[in-house]
C-alpha cells in the first residue's frame, strides 16, 4: 500500500468472550447434512461470480456488485455465529491463514476508500479546470490522476494474491472439509470481485479524464462546444459513481472489518 493512501483500521482483540456468545444457540451437524446457511453462501457466492462475467467499466455494475457482496457477508455473520462453525475455527491452525487473507481484504478496502476520497475531491477541480479551459491545471491535476490509477493497479495486484493465504489441501474431517472450502471460496470471490470492482473504476474514471483532456488540447470549434458538453455530462456520471463508490466502499469495509474481528474473536481463548 503506498504511504499516500494509507488508511489505518484498528481491530479490537477479543476481552475473553467470543463473538455470538449473546445468541441462541445453534444446532449444525454439518458431515451429514450441510446447514441451509451454506447453500444461502454458495447462492451468494455464484451470484457475485456471474456478475463477473459481465462488463465492469459501468457505475450499475459497480454499485451492484458491491450490494451483491454486501448481501454475501450479511449471510457470513450468520454462519460465524454457528456453534459447530466457531468450534471448528477455534480448534483449527488454518483458521490462521483465514485471518491473514480477511487482514489483507479489510487493508485494501480501506484503501480504496481513501483512494475514492481522493478522486472525489480531483474531480471537482478537474471539473473546475475544464470548464475555464485552462490546459496547464489540467496538465498538473492529470499527472495526480494518473498517480491514484497506479494506486488502484496496486490494490488490485494485492488481492490477486490473496489465494497464497487460503487453507491449502484436506482438514481432519469432512465437516473442517466443508467449513474452510466455502470460507476460502468466499474469500476468493471478494478478492476478485474487488480487483473487477477496482479496476473497471479506474477504467472508467481514466476514458473521462482523457476525453476533457483531449477537448482542452484542440482548438475551439462548433464541435468542440459539443465535445465540451459531452464531457461534462460524463464528468456528472463521475460525480454521481464517486457518491456511490463512496457509500458502497466504506460500507463494504465496515463488513471485512467486522468478518475480520470475529475470526479475531473466535480464535482468542476464553479466559
Amino acid at each position: 500500500m503506498s504511504p499516500g493512501f494509507a488508511r489505518s483500521i484498528s481491530l479490537p482483540l477479543s476481552t475473553g468472550k467470543s463473538i455470538g456468545t449473546n445468541h441462541h444457540v445453534r444446532s449444525v451437524s454439518l458431515p451429514c447434512q450441510s446447514h441451509p446457511l451454506i447453500f444461502h453462501l454458495q447462492e451468494k457466492i455464484r451470484a457475485v461470480r456471474s456478475s463477473l462475467r459481465k462488463s465492469h467499466n459501468n457505475t450499475a455494475w459497480i454499485s451492484s456488485c458491491l450490494s451483491k457482496i454486501e448481501l454475501l457477508y450479511s449471510i457470513l455473520d450468520e454462519f460465524l455465529d454457528l456453534t459447530n462453525v466457531q468450534s471448528t475455527l477455534g480448534q483449527s491452525d488454518s483458521t490462521d491463514n483465514l485471518l491473514d487473507a480477511s487482514l489483507l481484504l479489510a487493508d485494501s478496502h480501506g484503501s480504496f476508500l481513501s483512494v475514492v476520497l481522493t478522486l472525489k475531491h480531483q474531480q471537482l477541480e478537474l471539473q473546475t479546470a475544464f470548464r475555464h479551459g485552462d490546459a496547464m491545471w489540467m496538465a498538473t491535476l492529470l499527472k495526480s490522476q494518473r498517480q491514484v490509477e497506479k494506486e488502484l493497479t496496486k490494490i488490485a495486484s494485492l488481492l490477486r494474491n490473496i489465494n497464497k493465504y487460503l487453507p491449502m489441501g484436506q482438514m481432519v474431517n469432512s465437516t473442517h472439509n466443508e467449513i474452510f472450502k466455502i470460507l476460502s471460496e468466499l474469500i476468493s470471490t471478494t478478492s476478485a470481485a474487488s480487483v473487477a470492482i477496482l479496476l473497471g473504476f479506474a477504467t472508467f474514471s481514466s476514458a473521462i479524464v482523457n476525453a476533457a483532456s483531449d477537448v482542452i488540447k484542440s482548438k475551439k470549434s462548433v464541435c468542440n462546444e459539443e465535445k465540451e458538453m459531452v464531457v461534462l455530462r460524463k464528468f456528472e456520471d463521475l460525480e454521481e459513481c464517486l457518491r456511490n463508490l463512496e457509500s458502497g466502499a466504506e460500507s463494504m469495509f465496515r463488513c471485512l472489518v467486522k468478518t475480520r474481528v470475529s475470526f479475531l474473536n473466535i480464535c482468542t481463548p476464553v479466559i
